[in-house]
């Protein structure tokens, strides 16, 4: 697993070890322009990008802009085309059916020589209206089934956490780094 590349040097260098790396923001306006980011310089014609979205059922959109990875990619003199081509989007996973068994099947069968696995947003895991050993339960599955898909493809994972929650035992110890942004008029690295 090799480093993940932001465009930004000090975060570049924070998230060299590459592996699983989570990061934590309060601003989806932001991660969404890290997400265009990561897309952009990790592009690579030799293998491709997943982004997997959690939704739930109401207000969700998706974080990832084309708008934005088509001017990024024309500043950056890098073909929009081609990473249009390697970059594949799963928007497939409800609260209710992220544990179902068929949606990973799909993914599994789907993805081989990815380069990278963005995660996108794993607040929409907590499961707040249901009691707490059902939302471990689901959101443990889940967390260990795109470790296993990052291992498999032998290929780094960002899991990007807007949910301002305290951090799941599970999720600190699967990932290699740990970001957390608080965006106000300046940003602040913790």
């Amino acid at each position: 697993m090799s480093g993940i590349k932001t465009g930004i040097k000090a975060l570049d260098s924070i998230m060299l070890s590459g592996g699983i790396i989570t990061i934590r923001s309060n601003s989806n306006r932001w991660a969404s322009s890290l997400i265009t980011n990561l897309i952009i310089h990790n592009h690579d014609l030799e293998s491709k990008m997943l982004y997997l979205h959690f939704v739930d059922y109401h207000k969700r959109y998706w974080t990832i802009d084309l708008d934005s990875i088509m001017d990024l990619a024309k500043r950056a003199n890098k073909d929009f085309d081609s990473i249009a081509e390697n970059l594949y989007f799963m928007r497939a996973f409800t609260r209710d059916n992220v544990e179902n068994e068929d949606n990973w099947k799909v993914i599994d069968e789907f993805s081989n020589n990815l380069n990278l696995i963005i995660l996108d947003a794993l607040s929409d895991l907590y499961l707040l209206q249901k009691k707490r050993p059902v939302y471990q339960k689901t959101f443990a599955y889940a967390l260990g089934r795109f470790a296993r898909l990052c291992m498999k493809n032998k290929c780094s994972g960002i899991i990007i956490d807007n949910s301002n929650l305290p951090m799941h035992q599970y999720l600190g110890n699967i990932s290699s780094t740990i970001i957390e942004f608080n965006i106000t008029s300046m940003i602040h690295v913790h």
